[in-house]
């Protein structure tokens, strides 16, 4: 039931579970562990995670009492724990149980399996968190090593790219472009078809010239990295809508505004699709809708904005005013001065009383009233 996501009707079978086996051998008894830790599992598919933790450190406590703190059960518990802890952003915490569980499976397995290299990825994670990013690199290459010596050429790669990224964080780029150019020439020289790993690794070389503004060398990787996920996933997958996300703003910036509206309007799809109504539905709504603005189709784009802002409503989401404040675009454009000032008025008043008087967001809506002001005064 897990497996299928169920875990509503798998939370209810695995407390019976645990009910029959307590009754039948005590609340300590070794044959509790596991069920315990598969109730923990369910619990964290529902997003409940302080329950989670209970049957964890309950699973942890019967694993140390039945087999000592070394086992392999104690490993599974405190890699779970490390999960469940990072998700209740406890990282110091997750942090201790990551490496618990790495030198348990070192003592166990030896320093070259694969569960030791899980491990050392988990503390890898741990550590970039906690913006340890030297230590991280550290653990990253060593991850990397296993799993070369096991032949795992792919995962290496992966974790390859979390290196990259580390390199960034380090302000270190020729060695992150190196080790990004490395990891796509690696995954294209296998001669096998394109896959999933291809397509992160072109999307994350992307990712980092576009945040350093080289937008022309970004396109063509975002590009090929489309087609590389068209070429292995369904064309509404959700990891499509992420790399039009990301074309959708980058062709506007390019002055390829056709190319913009297909990718945004094949986004909005994408996103209704998996979020249905939710803020990040609103957001590619919101994007397509600056697009049609480009594009001089201002009655198109109030619409969107209007549509976007009663979503982020429906979710109690600040962004409201950013669509709010796109409205207020619109109708400047369509030189209705009122509306807009009346527009830019609100955005900037929702923006104070969620963000502050002094916050970016307050600024932004400030500079749209004055230069509407200053559009007035032209007249």
């Amino acid at each position: 039931l897990c497996d299928r996501k169920q875990y509503e009707p798998a939370v209810s079978c695995l407390e019976r579970c645990v009910a029959l086996r307590e009754q039948a051998a005590g609340p300590h008894h070794q044959s509790l562990a596991s069920p315990l830790r598969k109730l923990a599992d369910a619990h964290y598919g529902l997003d409940q995670y302080e329950t989670a933790q209970q049957y964890l450190q309950r699973s942890l406590a019967i694993e140390t009492r039945s087999h000592g703190p070394r086992s392999s059960g104690a490993a599974w518990c405190h890699r779970d724990l490390y999960h469940v802890l990072r998700q209740l952003d406890r990282d110091k915490e997750a942090l201790h149980h990551a490496r618990s569980a790495l030198s348990i499976r070192e003592q166990v397995h030896g320093p070259a399996h694969r569960l030791v290299a899980y491990s050392l990825g988990d503390v890898a994670d741990a550590l970039r968190e906690l913006e340890h990013l030297e230590e991280a690199v550290s653990t990253c290459g060593r991850a990397a090593d296993v799993y070369r010596q096991l032949g795992l050429d792919d995962e290496a790669t992966k974790v390859d790219l979390e290196l990259a990224e580390l390199y960034v964080k380090l302000k270190q780029p020729q060695r992150a472009e190196e080790l990004f150019q490395q990891s796509i020439d690696a995954l294209r020289r296998k001669g096998r078809q394109p896959d999933r790993t291809l397509g992160d690794a072109l999307d994350s070389f992307a990712d980092y010239w576009s945040s350093r503004g080289q937008l022309v060398r970004a396109r063509p990787l975002y590009e090929q990295a489309l087609a590389t996920y068209e070429s292995c996933l369904p064309r509404d997958h959700a990891w499509i809508g992420f790399v039009l996300h990301s074309l959708g703003p980058l062709y506007n910036e390019l002055g390829l505004y056709e190319l913009a509206e297909a990718a945004h309007r094949r986004n909005v799809a994408i996103k209704s699709q998996h979020d249905g109504r939710k803020a990040v539905t609103a957001e590619a709504i919101n994007n397509l809708g600056v697009t049609l603005i480009r594009r001089a189709r201002y009655h198109e784009a109030l619409e969107l904005f209007r549509e976007a802002q009663q979503i982020y409503d429906d979710c109690g989401n600040p962004d409201a005013a950013l669509a709010i404040e796109n409205q207020g675009h619109a109708f400047l454009n369509l030189g209705d001065f009122h509306q807009a000032q009346r527009h830019y008025r609100q955005a900037w008043k929702q923006r104070e009383a969620a963000y502050g008087e002094n916050s970016p967001e307050v600024a932004s809506s400030l500079a749209s009233l004055s230069g509407l002001s200053s559009r007035q005064g032209r007249r």
